[in-house]
């Protein structure tokens, strides 16, 4: 018997665009090598995906095209209306640099992208999406919301070994006669409150022997704001004379330098705090401030986009007491971080000095002074008890005019640095 061929009507994807087939009419697109079904009143059909389009998600994917912030994508068949649902994955073609828009080429209607950051949908920030990256989309009815990514990371990469900083801090602290004990917080991470400073002190008054930090008893803590606390060191003898001071030193591990208050990024910082008579007392001298690594927001970082250099923390998506006892998972997300972040407890630890007697000024020495920088290097070359000394002595001098109108901590002035022999 000789077999019975059945032909469909058909053409190139043009033609049948071309066409409007009857209901329940197939047509054969050959150059997609898909069917449409009609209805009677869609133009070329409805197209049905074949096992190659769902492999290669032909009807999802695209290439992204236009401009890194204002991206568009070639989808075939190109969908009949923007529905709540619809979602869709994209390789980005370069990085952008602001908030990101999307559109469907053939399809009315340009759409703003998203991401959920601390339980929130917010704008892409620059760097979300970067050159290679292949990204997953979904369309909540007004917004296209990120979903993931290939590495389920942003595109972010895990902070190594490499990505560390050390940094030395450098301080002293007055003696007084009557008690043998001054007050200081450490700076950077302690033995109190993480694991990664080491701890070097000694005294710069030959009489007095290295003093240990133990805890003796509860007078010992320094309160703080915000309930942060420091302590006191414990001298293993008092120290003779008023005016003498002891010196201290501590490296921390950090990630995530640099640092801006406000008014751009900044070479250091050196604190001091200066008597009645206008004499320095006491002082601090590090690349990151008080508050960074003191406080309760937790700054180090995580993982870091190989493109842009931007670091992330991970954070937990907000959950309220009843959804946990009822089982909800914990979900975490990265979270940029921001300058917003790193000076999250600025206000909590404004200075290194705690409590500060009410005839004594906290000053801030010029951060944005760019031979800040060469200093820092100095002191983390070892050099941090010179520039005490230099601070003690009056090489270095803090101008009595508070600089106006500048971000920074509060209730701690600013003032211009000075050098006794320079005319800077």
């Amino acid at each position: 018997m000789t077999a019975t061929q059945t032909q469909l009507r058909g053409g190139t994807s043009s033609q049948c665009d071309a066409m409007t087939p009857a209901a329940r009419e197939m047509v054969i697109d050959t150059t997609n090598k898909r069917p449409r079904v009609g209805d009677g009143a869609t133009g070329g059909g409805i197209p049905i995906p074949t096992i190659a389009d769902i492999q290669k998600n032909a009807t999802t994917y695209a290439a992204a095209g236009g401009t890194a912030d204002a991206l568009t994508f070639a989808i075939t068949p190109v969908p009949a209306a923007w529905v709540a649902g619809m979602t869709g994955k994209f390789k980005a073609t370069a990085t952008n640099t602001t908030s990101v828009t999307g559109t469907i080429t053939g399809l009315a209607g340009t759409k703003t992208f998203k991401k959920m950051t601390a339980g929130a949908m917010a704008n892409l920030g620059g760097g979300d999406i970067f050159n290679g990256g292949c990204y997953d989309w979904f369309y909540d009815g007004t917004n296209l919301v990120i979903t993931s990514t290939l590495d389920q990371g942003g595109g972010l990469v895990s902070v190594s070994q490499g990505d560390l900083n050390t940094s030395t801090g450098t301080g002293n602290f007055p003696n007084y006669a009557t008690s043998g004990n001054g007050a200081f917080i450490f700076i950077g991470t302690s033995a109190i409150g993480s694991s990664y400073a080491s701890y070097i002190a000694k005294s710069d008054d030959s009489s007095a022997t290295q003093f240990t930090y133990a805890l003796a008893n509860s007078a010992d803590l320094l309160t703080l704001p915000g309930g942060q606390y420091g302590f006191y060191p414990q001298t293993r003898e008092t120290v003779s004379g008023a005016n003498t001071t002891t010196s201290y030193q501590q490296r921390y591990v950090t990630s995530s330098p640099p640092y801006d208050l406000g008014d751009g990024v900044v070479g250091g910082f050196i604190f001091v705090m200066v008597n009645p008579a206008g004499e320095v007392i006491s002082s601090y001298v590090a690349d990151v401030p008080p508050w960074a690594y003191n406080g309760p927001t937790d700054i180090r970082a995580t993982k870091k986009c190989p493109v842009t250099g931007k670091k992330y923390r991970k954070i937990m998506v907000e959950r309220s007491f009843d959804e946990i006892m009822d089982g909800a998972a914990m979900i975490y997300e990265d979270q940029e971080i921001t300058n917003a972040v790193k000076n999250a407890d600025m206000g909590l630890i404004p200075h290194p000095f705690g409590n500060v007697l009410p005839d004594h000024t906290v000053v801030l020495l010029n951060p944005m002074d760019n031979r800040l920088s060469d200093l820092l290097a100095y002191q983390n070359a070892g050099g941090g008890e010179d520039i005490l000394s230099a601070l003690i002595s009056g090489k270095i001098t803090v101008d009595n005019i508070a600089l106006e109108g500048r971000k920074g901590p509060p209730g701690v002035m600013q003032a211009r640095m000075k050098f006794k022999y320079s005319r800077k």
